[in-house]
């Protein structure tokens, strides 16, 4: 049991101590994903949107550069796969829905 939680121990150490990295190489402004529609009091579909696949977008590249530091290891590399799917799934709700403004958060970002 104990070496089992080893390899994990050390994974959550290397994470917390390192992720300050990552986080200022995606350092967004105030009203960018999660933060911006805590913010918002009124939020339209459109705009869910848009600040989900922000958020999306901005964890990928948080475990993009902890991989860049540390290497394409777990658990880093399987989140940055469930974020692509995260995005995946978004892309195809803004298709459904028929929202022109992917585009444009896209090529905001």
């Amino acid at each position: 049991m104990r070496l089992k939680l080893l390899p994990l121990a050390a994974c959550l150490f290397l994470f917390m101590n390192f992720s300050g990295v990552a986080q200022a190489q995606t350092e967004m402004p105030a009203d960018f994903g999660a933060k911006g529609a805590l913010k918002d009091t009124s939020i339209t579909l459109d705009e869910a949107l848009v600040y989900a696949i922000q958020d999306e977008y901005l964890a990928q590249a948080r475990y993009d550069a902890v991989i860049g530091k540390f290497g394409n290891i777990r658990p880093f590399s399987n989140i940055k796969a469930a974020e692509q799917q995260h995005i995946s799934a978004l892309v195809s709700l803004f298709q459904k829905y028929d929202k022109k403004s992917l585009k444009t958060t896209l090529s905001n970002m």
